[in-house]
């Protein structure tokens, strides 16, 4: 399992977990990274507090949707995260 995190220092070390940091906005890089799995879980949040919260979150789901089609990952789910 591959974990694409802002922090991934604050992931705890389990078997069978890679955590790294990726920019989301970068479909290339990000589908290389996802490149092989079976599925993805997207959390994706620019951020409650951000601004420019709409155009944020929508470029970035642009772009996991690009990097999913580009890895040629078939089962994708969406999930929502706290709003603290």
């Amino acid at each position: 399992m591959t974990a694409i995190v802002r922090h991934p220092e604050k992931l705890a070390s389990q078997e069978g977990l890679v955590a790294g940091a990726r920019d989301v906005y970068d479909s290339d890089r990000l589908a290389t990274l996802i490149r092989g799995h079976d599925a993805l879980i997207s959390a994706f949040n620019p951020g409650w507090k951000n601004p420019n919260l709409y155009d944020d979150q929508v470029h970035g789901t642009k772009s996991i949707i690009t990097a999913v089609q580009k890895a040629g990952i078939r089962r994708v789910f969406w999930v929502e995260g706290d709003q603290s």
